[in-house]
């Protein structure tokens, strides 16, 4: 009798540190989402501070131009950093399926930003429609792989309305990629064309992370909570 008592409170120890371990997983991510959310916004400031420059002090100055060298590998260098702190500092607190997904997201984000510079560099210097259109694909090489990752996450984490906010978000952004449709956004005095669909990349990559990690981490105190009752 002992010995079945001893057993089961094994069996309950080890399902503790599961849970537990799980709970850290998503107190990684939360924080992890967060941070490419804070990474995004910063860098969207970053460009629009940057076209505003350029108007001020012109196209051709060296001012501008290091700048801009500095600001084009600002989110890809800052993906980096935050992959490797989430990764390298805290991989003794991920489990198996954690490691994963980070690894998933990390490769995905540094992945689509590196491809979509060489893609740039490949397209000819030209307005022509043809060059437009290939300039608009470059969007779906940083969105379409973020979508593949968030569908990845609702279903490893088991969190079906991650899955379907997913999907949903997914149709509309084909909506809008395919209208073809621009709008004129204005800041400080300067006037852009933006695509409707860019405009949504930028919301998801921003405020739609840090959703998705405040998201998370309710999660994550919802199931302490659980656990403890």
């Amino acid at each position: 009798m002992e010995e079945n008592v001893k057993r089961a409170m094994d069996d309950i120890s080890l399902i503790k540190h599961v849970i537990i371990q799980t709970q850290k997983d998503f107190s990684v991510f939360s924080s992890f989402f967060i941070w490419i959310g804070g990474i995004n916004f910063i860098n969207w400031v970053l460009e629009y501070s940057l076209y505003f420059m350029r108007r001020v002090i012109g196209y051709n100055s060296l001012y501008y131009i290091v700048c801009s060298k500095i600001i084009q590998f600002f989110l890809v260098i800052s993906y980096i950093v935050c992959y490797t702190y989430c990764y390298k500092c805290k991989r003794n607190s991920l489990n198996f399926w954690g490691s994963k997904m980070i690894k998933i997201w990390g490769g995905i984000l540094i992945g689509s930003q590196f491809f979509s510079f060489l893609y740039v560099n490949m397209i000819a210097q030209n307005n022509s429609d043809v060059v437009n259109v290939l300039w608009r694909c470059k969007e779906l090489m940083i969105i379409v792989p973020v979508f593949i990752a968030l569908f990845m996450t609702g279903i490893l984490a088991e969190r079906r309305i991650i899955t379907v906010v997913t999907a949903i978000i997914s149709l509309l952004y084909i909506a809008m990629f395919t209208s073809m449709k621009n709008i004129n956004f204005s800041i400080l005095g300067y006037t852009k064309q933006l695509s409707i669909s860019s405009i949504l990349i930028n919301v998801i990559m921003t405020l739609g992370m840090v959703l998705l990690g405040m998201y998370l981490r309710k999660e994550e105190e919802t199931d302490g909570n659980k656990f403890d009752t």
